[in-house]
């Protein structure tokens, strides 16, 4: 089972939820003060975090900037009426942070941490992303599905290496270790999507010229346009046809 510290007030909101999710995961209540919440992440180890703004204030924010500014690299789920999230917003739009907000199902908040872990230990399983052979060239592919991850990675490991990552924000931090020759990127994304991600990627200056390749799940002509108007190397339809994928990028890049 996954371990899951749940951050909340000791109220009847977090009572319902902790008893749903007690028989799919081991969950650890923790209490809305810092200094606990400090100690019980460095204790307790845990899988995923759950925070439950329900009577929080804005004397909450120090849980989210620790977690930020330690790089607390744990997949951490708010939950809360978009009222609270509001407070929170320079926060919880950042990765390790997920949103949902009330009211929802419990069964919704254990199907969205079990996706938010599994998708950390995905590439985490690839050691955050790339192969040992460095005489070949880098491409990094960025998609929130890791399905999607997987099947990229299958179709380009034997020509190239192969980095992935799961959010515009981790592919950022992905680039500043190593400039990919090219990337291939998921259009539609939550949050940090492929638009926002590729200005950020033009805006520097050692990356602006890198190509990139969009992925799309839709294929009607105003979305296409909306893709192309970004002015990418290439885009393809998911999922996209092996041979073909494999010929554009030798095109641009060998």
């Amino acid at each position: 089972m996954n371990k899951i510290l749940f951050v909340g007030k000791f109220n009847e909101s977090t009572n319902h939820i902790q008893k749903y999710l007690k028989d799919y995961m081991n969950v650890q209540i923790c209490s809305d003060n810092i200094e606990i919440v400090k100690s019980m992440i460095q204790m307790y180890k845990p899988d995923g975090i759950l925070i439950n703004t329900d009577e929080f204030d804005k004397s909450h924010s120090g849980i989210f900037e620790y977690i930020l500014d330690e790089k607390i690299d744990i997949p951490t789920l708010v939950i809360g009426k978009e009222s609270q999230a509001e407070l929170y917003k320079d926060y919880i739009k950042r990765t390790p942070f997920h949103l949902l907000y009330h009211p929802v199902s419990n069964d919704k908040v254990k199907t969205k941490l079990e996706d938010i872990i599994d998708k950390k230990e995905e590439t985490s399983k690839e050691d955050v992303k790339s192969d040992e052979d460095t005489s070949k060239k880098l491409i990094l592919v960025v998609d929130d599905s890791p399905s999607m991850l997987r099947s990229m990675k299958k179709i380009l490991e034997n020509v190239y290496r192969v980095a992935m990552a799961t959010s515009g924000e981790q592919a950022l931090q992905l680039i500043d270790k190593e400039i990919p020759s090219l990337i291939i990127l998921d259009y539609e994304m939550p949050e940090f999507d492929g638009r926002q991600t590729l200005e950020k990627i033009r805006e520097r200056k050692e990356t602006a010229e890198v190509p990139v390749i969009f992925l799309t799940g839709h294929g009607d002509a105003k979305h296409i346009k909306s893709v192309l108007d970004l002015n990418p190397a290439a885009y393809f339809l998911k999922p996209p046809l092996p041979d073909k994928i494999i010929q554009t990028i030798q095109q641009l890049i060998g």
